[in-house]
C-alpha cells in the first residue's frame, strides 16, 4: 500500500513536470531572437585572388586594392590582402608560402627588393598558381607576367616635365632612385630615356639611390639634406617614391627653399594633391594605382582562361600638376570619401 501510494505521488510530480518543461520551452523559443530569412542567395565567387605586398598601409596601396577588387567582382572572383586579418603582420615571404598553402587560384604581387621571393614566385608557379608582378618586376622569377610602367619611357616623360619647367638659370638636376623598383638595369634605362629627351648641353644631371631600410623608411632625409648643405644645391630635384617627394618637400619648405628648387616627384596621397595644389611640388609623374589594380586582374583572368599572358604589360604613367589636381583628388578620393 506504501508503495502504490509513492508510485501514485511519482506520477503526479512526472504529470506536472512535463507540462513546466514544454512551457518552459516554448517560452524559451520565443524570447531567442528571430533568424531574419532573406530571398537573396548567398554571394559565391569562382576565382579567390591572393594580393601581396610590402607597405599595405600607405595611400598607394588602398587605391591599389580598390582596382583589384572593382576588376575582381566583374570575373566572378574575390580578391583578399593574404594574412590580413591576423593579429601580427605577414612579410612578403610568408605572405607568399601562406598563399601557396591556401592554393589561391592566382597571386598578384607588389614586390620589394628582397631577392628571396624568387624562388617563392617559382614554387607557387610550380603549384599550379599564377602569378602577376606589379609595379615592380621580378625578371629572374618565373613569374606568369608584369604589369608595370617602362623606365625608358618613364625618363622621357621625367625629361619632358624637367625642360618645361626649367628657365635660362636651370643647369643642374638631380634624381633619387629607390632602389626596391629600380635595380641597375632599369636605372640605365631611366637615364638613356631621360637623355633622349633633354640636350646633355643644357642641363647636368647626376643620381643617388635611396636604400629602403623597412616598409616604411628609407635614407631619402638624409641624402636630401646632404645636397641642400652641398656647394651645388640642384636646380631640380627628382623624387621616384612617394616617401622621398613628402621627405624633400618638408625639407625644402623648413628652408624656404621651394621655388628656388624645382620638385618633381612620384606618388599619390592626399598630403602629395596638397602639396601640389599649394605650390610645394611642382609635378608628380606617378602609376595610377587604380588603374594597375584592373590591369593585374585583368591579366591574371587572361592567364585563368587561356593559360598565357603577355610577358609585360605596359601602365601609361599619368602626370599630375596644379592644372588637373582637383580632377585626381576627385578621382581618387571623393568617391568614397576616405
Amino acid at each position: 500500500m506504501k508503495h502504490e501510494q509513492t508510485q501514485s505521488s511519482g506520477n503526479r510530480v512526472f504529470q506536472i513536470f512535463i507540462p513546466v518543461f514544454v512551457a518552459l520551452l516554448i517560452i524559451g523559443s520565443a524570447l531567442l531572437p528571430m533568424q531574419e530569412h532573406s530571398d537573396e542567395p548567398l554571394e559565391t565567387y569562382s576565382y579567390h585572388i591572393a594580393i601581396i605586398g610590402e607597405n599595405t598601409d600607405d595611400a598607394f596601396w588602398n587605391l591599389l586594392s580598390r582596382g583589384v577588387n572593382n576588376s575582381a567582382k566583374q570575373y566572378g572572383a574575390i580578391a583578399e590582402e593574404t594574412g590580413a586579418g591576423l593579429s601580427q603582420r605577414l612579410s612578403v615571404e610568408d605572405a607568399l608560402k601562406m598563399a601557396i598553402y591556401e592554393d589561391a587560384d592566382g597571386i598578384l604581387i607588389l614586390p620589394g627588393s628582397d631577392e628571396s621571393m624568387t624562388p617563392l614566385v617559382d614554387q607557387a608557379i610550380d603549384a599550379g598558381i599564377p602569378v602577376i608582378s606589379m609595379e615592380r618586376d621580378l625578371p629572374d622569377s618565373r613569374r606568369s607576367g608584369f604589369v608595370g610602367i617602362n623606365a625608358y619611357f618613364l625618363g622621357q616623360q621625367f625629361g619632358r616635365e624637367i625642360l618645361k619647367r626649367s628657365t635660362n638659370n636651370t643647369r643642374t638636376a638631380t634624381i633619387l632612385f629607390p632602389e626596391d623598383r629600380f635595380d641597375e638595369s632599369s636605372r640605365q634605362w631611366f637615364l638613356q630615356g631621360l637623355s633622349s629627351a633633354v640636350p646633355s648641353q643644357q642641363i647636368t644631371f647626376r643620381y643617388e639611390t635611396v636604400e629602403s631600410a623597412g616598409s616604411a623608411l628609407n635614407n631619402a632625409e638624409d641624402i636630401i639634406q646632404r645636397l641642400l648643405n652641398s656647394n651645388e644645391i640642384p636646380d631640380v630635384l627628382v623624387t621616384l617614391d612617394s616617401i622621398s617627394t613628402q621627405s624633400a618637400f618638408h625639407l625644402l619648405t623648413s628652408r624656404s627653399m621651394v621655388g628656388n628648387v624645382k620638385l618633381i616627384g612620384t606618388g599619390i596621397s592626399k598630403d602629395i594633391l596638397d602639396e601640389i595644389e599649394n605650390g610645394g611640388i611642382d609635378a608628380v609623374i606617378s602609376t595610377d594605382p587604380i588603374q594597375l589594380g584592373e590591369e593585374g586582374v585583368r591579366q591574371l583572368m587572361t592567364y585563368q582562361n587561356y593559360h598565357m599572358v603577355s610577358y609585360y604589360t605596359e601602365i601609361t604613367p599619368i602626370l599630375i600638376d596644379a592644372s588637373n589636381v582637383q580632377q585626381y583628388r576627385k578621382e581618387f578620393y571623393d568617391e568614397d570619401g576616405e
